[in-house]
């Protein structure tokens, strides 16, 4: 009955790396789903196909995933493992619209032959990438290979979990993880705690 009560924990190994489980409130979840879906034009729509192969335990997956896909009212596709193989045979055979995924499993998926990959990836709408950075030049291999760009964004635990991300309508800037979602703020500091001068935009 609280929104304040707790309804996940999620275990981050923060910047310790030492695990540790971070307590989200059901508020703040919601809150996170609410700002994300807020973004135009959303990251996903009733209509979509969504295919996840980030593990449900991480927030990644079950938060900005699952959680999002039934914030829409979008179908969720959960594959069996994340290897290039499955994800192209599941991405035709589901008839997925969005792929939510990490850098290396698009690095992987860029190992398929040309024409099984595009073949694979005709009938997506969208590709996120989040839980690392997305190297340039996997992300410009994918989008010479397929023709779609990975829609890269940042995020973390505590935030339950994102924070930034590239636009759906044009193509991502290389190296960067976009704006800030609706709502959020933003303080950038160095390791002294200074704030950083902002950078050109």
């Amino acid at each position: 009955n609280d929104p304040e009560d707790v309804a996940l924990l999620i275990y981050t190994s923060g910047t310790t790396g030492t695990p540790r489980g971070v307590c989200l409130s059901h508020r703040a979840v919601l809150a996170n789903r609410a700002q994300a879906a807020a973004l135009r034009p959303a990251p996903v729509a009733p209509v979509d196909r969504v295919l996840l192969t980030m593990p449900l335990f991480h927030v990644l997956g079950f938060a900005a995933g699952v959680l999002q896909a039934c914030w829409a009212g979008a179908t969720v596709v959960l594959a069996e493992n994340s290897d290039a193989e499955t994800v192209a045979e599941v991405l035709g055979a589901q008839r997925i619209t969005a792929l939510g995924g990490v850098p290396s499993m698009y690095r992987a998926l860029l190992d398929l032959p040309g024409e099984r990959l595009r073949a694979a990836t005709a009938g997506l709408r969208v590709c996120t990438s989040g839980g690392a950075p997305l190297p340039a030049e996997w992300l410009a291999a994918f989008h010479e290979a397929t023709g779609h760009w990975i829609v890269e964004g940042y995020g973390l635990t505590e935030a339950g979990p994102v924070v930034a991300t590239n636009a759906f309508d044009r193509p991502p800037k290389p190296g960067s993880v976009g704006r800030v979602l609706p709502g959020v703020e933003l303080r950038l500091v160095d390791v002294d705690g200074q704030p950083l001068e902002a950078a050109a935009a």
